[in-house]
């Protein structure tokens, strides 16, 4: 077998696709027409934002269902034994909380595994637009109240 004769960069050259590169062989000029050339960029389709859109109507109907049965209230007023207690009492209250947590935590759990796909990053982030986006008006209260308040 003959060892080649290309260095490292060549082939790291090769392997990338943002910028288009021919081969024309040992010592041949590389001719090309810039109008013949594929571009390889990936193209926002219309999957991607249905996708997105889904995941924000999800997320909102799951945040509205929270704010609704449950609400950011008990979480700054009770402490968090009483609030398992409540939340576990009822069913309901019980899956919107669990709703709400599976938003961020999927959509960091999609951000830091490398192998998880890019649907499902974009699912959850709709989902937690949505459902942060719907809480919006809670949160501002609560920012006000906690935060911004002397």
């Amino acid at each position: 077998m003959a060892v080649s004769t290309t260095s490292f960069a060549d082939r790291l050259g090769r392997i990338e696709k943002s910028t288009p590169q021919l081969f024309a062989g040992d010592d041949a000029p590389q001719s090309f027409r810039p109008d013949k050339l594929v571009c390889t960029t990936k193209k926002r389709g219309l999957v991607f934002y249905i996708v997105i859109a889904m995941g924000a109507l999800i997320g909102a109907a799951v945040g509205y269902g929270f704010r609704t049965e449950v609400g950011f209230d008990i979480f700054l007023t009770q402490p968090p034994l009483l609030i398992w207690a409540i939340v576990k009492s009822q069913s309901l209250m019980l899956l919107f909380t669990l709703g709400m947590a599976a938003g961020p935590v999927m959509a960091l759990a999609c951000n830091i595994f490398s192998f998880t796909q890019a649907r499902a990053l974009q699912f959850w982030c709709g989902y937690l637009a949505g459902s942060i986006v719907v809480n919006g008006h809670a949160l501002y209260y609560v920012y006000l109240t906690y935060f911004a308040a002397p």
